[in-house]
C-alpha cells in the first residue's frame, strides 16, 4: 500500500518527504518523529440523501462544525453523518486510523470527494499517511492539490 503511494508520487514528479514512525491512530498520539509538525485530521462523512461520501481534511486540533460544513457542501446538518467505523475499509480501502487523501488510489475510494479546510492549506507543509499509519508523507499544500488533480480528483476548498 505504501509502495503504491510512493510509486504514484514519484511518477507525479512532485516533491515530498517520508517520515517513518510508530503507528498513529489519532491526533494527539504523535510519536517523537512528528512532534512540531502540523497534524491533519481526515474525516469521512456521508450525505444520507445523496450517498455522496466526503473526506474532510482539516487541522488536527480543530473541531469540525458540521453545520458550517453542511452549508459549504450544499447539504444540511441532519443529512451529514460520519461513516460508521465498521464501514471505513469498504469505503476507502483501508481500516480506521489509516484514512488519508492517498486512499483515493484505492478502487473503493474512487467516488469519495475531498474537501480541504482553507486554513489547513495555509500551512507550509502538510502530512498524510501513505495508506498505512506507520509513515507520514509531507508535502506543500499546492503539491498535494496538484497530486490529486493528476489522479483526476478536483478537491474542494471549504471554510470551516
Amino acid at each position: 500500500m505504501k509502495d503504491q503511494v510512493i510509486e504514484q508520487l514519484n511518477l507525479s514528479g512532485l516533491p515530498y518527504r517520508v517520515i517513518d514512525h510508530a503507528a498513529v491512530f489519532h491526533v494527539g498520539e504523535e510519536p517523537a518523529e512528528l512532534v512540531g509538525i502540523p497534524m491533519t485530521k481526515n474525516l469521512l462523512l456521508k450525505d444520507r440523501s445523496t450517498g455522496q461520501v466526503y473526506m474532510i481534511v482539516m487541522e488536527g486540533e480543530k473541531r469540525l462544525d458540521i453545520s458550517a460544513l453542511a452549508m459549504e457542501l450544499g447539504s444540511t446538518k441532519n443529512r451529514l453523518q460520519f461513516v460508521k467505523y465498521d464501514d471505513v475499509e469498504a469505503t476507502v480501502g483501508v481500516p480506521p486510523g489509516h484514512v488519508s487523501i492517498f486512499n483515493l488510489l484505492n478502487e473503493e475510494a474512487k467516488d469519495v470527494q475531498i474537501a480541504f479546510d482553507k486554513a489547513l492549506l495555509q500551512q507550509p507543509e502538510i502530512g498524510f499517511h501513505p495508506n498505512v499509519n506507520t509513515a507520514t508523507v509531507m508535502m506543500r499544500p499546492q503539491d498535494v492539490i496538484n497530486f490529486l488533480q493528476i489522479q483526476a480528483q478536483e478537491p474542494r476548498v471549504v471554510d470551516l
